[in-house]
């Protein structure tokens, strides 16, 4: 009978299939106007992308069914949560006020704001567990524009009791 290798006895060889390839198979994933900024879904099911100045299409790579998770005048920025379900973006409004959001990419009408402040926040990230979105902010001061900080917000209630060192 064969032993069935252990983890620690295979060695990753992810990329040897690119490295030896002598070519490779390209074809059109998203039929129709200019798409942009593509992004998979971390379990490589959906993928989101950009479509003309800022809206934000979700496109089941099974199906190939799309929907319009978010129209806007403006390229938001996008990033997906681990769980493959939830995305984080930051996105100007008619005032040109950045906020951070948080949507259920299956109820996108759900979208919540987590950053309600006059001033420029932009680039979201979640942690990998998704307890800590990460941003930039502007606070902005008279003559200090574009002076962005790194900003923390805890996203699950259990870590607000934590003190500053854990």
């Amino acid at each position: 009978a064969k032993e069935k290798p252990t983890k620690k006895s295979v060695k990753n060889k992810s990329g040897e299939r690119w490295a030896d390839a002598l070519r490779f198979d390209v074809h059109q994933l998203v039929p129709g106007p200019a798409a942009s900024r593509p992004m998979p879904s971390p379990d490589g099911a959906k993928l989101l992308y950009q479509r003309g100045i800022g809206n934000l299409i979700l496109r089941d790579l099974e199906t190939g069914d799309e929907t319009v998770l978010l129209e806007s005048w403006d390229a938001p920025e996008v990033r997906w949560a681990s769980d493959s379900k939830h995305i984080v973006y930051s996105v100007s409004d008619l005032e040109f006020n950045n906020d951070i959001w948080l949507m259920d990419t299956q109820d996108p009408q759900a979208a919540t704001t987590l950053t309600q402040h006059p001033d420029i926040h932009r680039a979201p990230r979640l942690s990998d567990d998704g307890k800590v979105l990460l941003f930039l902010h502007d606070r902005t001061r008279m003559g200090d524009n574009w002076d962005y900080h790194v900003w923390a917000m805890p996203l699950d209630p259990s870590l607000e009791d934590m003190t500053e060192y854990e």
